[in-house]
């Protein structure tokens, strides 16, 4: 049956009608454009919120700000980049008892993934090659005027060790005197650092020293601050330089680990959030963060090159002792990433730049040394459980808990000071294997391990939570 006329003449008249409509009908039925004016928003810098409705802002009488009001009730601060937003208000005094039943329910499960008991934590099964260690003969050494002993690290003279503390001191150990001397700080601000006091809050101020590195050629000390990012300060010691504080428009929120390469004076280091800070790291946990990252300086080039990114809490990393290989614990994982530096053979062309080393620590991974006897010494804060996986693979939860006005950081540490379980593990080097594992007797004084440093058949243990080195004979 041949098409009319009259059918060509509707199709052609819908095809055009079409066509206006996608491409003209916009500036018809549009609002009108403003002559000469510019759309900044298609430039504009978009800051994510926690939620919804920044309805009006407005600046104080120092010019800091915006506030804005939010859905949920609040009112928040912005601090920049650095900070980002900060609670400053509420506009209902019932905030908290709507939330009441929500709180008690979510609590609860935050409170099992938070939990330090060993109900159901189980240590690593013993095999044949497998050496457990209680610690009957531990000397304990306090840390005069501040807690925290995160890392070590040993001169190259020998002397030390070196650690950091929560009031941002840099201490050095002097064996023949059995006492600590003050060896660095990582800020000229030391007004209402030290002291007795809750060095927690203030960090930023003080800073707070975590990876140690010494770099061999020129004894200089390489330090990774929470807070300042990546700074440097000679064999004298005194006040840190800063070499580093972001990567091109993005601040270095939370330094963490680092480690630097002897051949090539290339330091290696951990961001481990790009939306946390250290004063509330269990954020990072309970959130499902995966904005960590791990980086490279070359101090020769001035350059900084992301390695890898969207890291679950990326933490302690070492260099393998022949340079091939970096290891990294990415924390909220539980488990060791293995990054190849050097895939230049034949043979690694089809290799990924990283793969798992190990996936089954018997918790959390903090820092990570290397092992004179071989292998890795794993620092693991605390051991996990079923209800902790069940909360880590559920990350609902712990963004749910965060809404709410309640100090996780203090809640966690509740828990840890009630009765911790850290413990150390060694890795063989080939396998990744559980080779060894030193375990406390006393939950309560280990409440958490953050590194391990063994030197002349001696361990020493560091702690995040405790005024105190562990020292141990083996």
């Amino acid at each position: 049956m041949p098409i009319s006329r009259k059918f060509w003449t509707w199709a052609v008249a819908t095809a055009i009608i079409a066509v206006l409509v996608v491409f003209v009908g916009p500036s018809i039925i549009g609002p009108e454009s403003i002559v000469g004016s510019k759309n900044v928003l298609t430039t504009a810098k978009m800051i994510p919120l926690p939620v919804d409705g920044p309805e009006s802002l407005d600046w104080d009488p120092r010019g800091e700000g915006p506030y804005v009001g939010v859905t949920d009730g609040r009112i928040l601060k912005w601090r920049g980049s650095d900070l980002g937003w900060v609670e400053f208000a509420y506009s209902s005094p019932h905030r908290q008892r709507k939330m009441m039943k929500l709180f008690l329910v979510v609590a609860i499960c935050v409170a099992l993934f938070l939990s330090l008991t060993d109900f159901s934590g189980k240590s690593p099964k013993h095999g044949e090659s497998m050496l457990t260690v209680h610690f009957p003969e531990f000397r304990l050494i306090p840390t005069t005027g501040a807690s925290g002993p995160e890392s070590f690290v040993f001169d190259i003279s020998g002397e030390g060790p070196y650690t950091g503390l929560s009031d941002g001191r840099i201490v050095k150990w002097i064996a023949n005197e059995s006492r600590w001397i003050d060896f660095a700080v990582t800020t000229p601000t030391r007004e209402g650092c030290e002291g007795p006091h809750e060095h927690q809050r203030t960090e930023d101020v003080c800073g707070r020293p975590l990876g140690l590195a010494f770099e061999k050629s020129t004894g200089d000390l390489y330090i990774a601050d929470a807070y300042m990012g990546l700074l440097k300060v000679g064999r004298e010691g005194g006040l840190a330089n800063q070499m580093l504080t972001r990567q091109l428009d993005e601040p270095l929120r939370f330094t963490n680990g680092l480690d630097v390469d002897p051949r090539t004076r290339v330091v290696y280091f951990t961001d481990s959030s790009s939306v946390y800070q250290r004063r509330n790291y269990i954020g990072v946990m309970m959130s499902g963060d995966r904005t960590g990252r791990l980086m490279k300086y070359d101090p020769n080039t001035k350059q900084v090159t992301t390695l890898l990114s969207n890291l679950a809490f990326p933490n302690g990393v070492v260099l393998s002792q022949n340079g091939e290989y970096l290891l990294v614990a990415e924390t909220a994982k539980c488990r060791i990433l293995r990054y190849w530096l050097n895939d230049t053979t034949s043979a690694s062309k089809s290799r990924e730049s990283y793969e798992i080393f190990s996936d089954r620590l018997p918790g959390f991974p903090d820092n990570i040394k290397r092992s004179p006897r071989g292998g890795f010494w794993i620092g693991v804060n605390t051991k996990h459980t079923k209800l902790t996986k069940f909360a880590m693979s559920n990350v609902w939860l712990g963004r749910a808990a965060l809404g709410l006005s309640v100090d996780w950081m203090k809640v966690h540490s509740f828990w840890a000071s009630y009765k911790g379980n850290g413990m150390a593990v060694r890795l063989s080097e080939g396998s990744g294997a559980i080779s060894e594992v030193f375990e406390g007797k006393n939950g309560n004084r280990w409440m958490s391990i953050s590194e391990v440093e063994e030197r002349d058949r001696t361990l020493w243990v560091g702690s995040v939570n405790t005024p105190f080195v562990g020292m141990y004979k083996i």
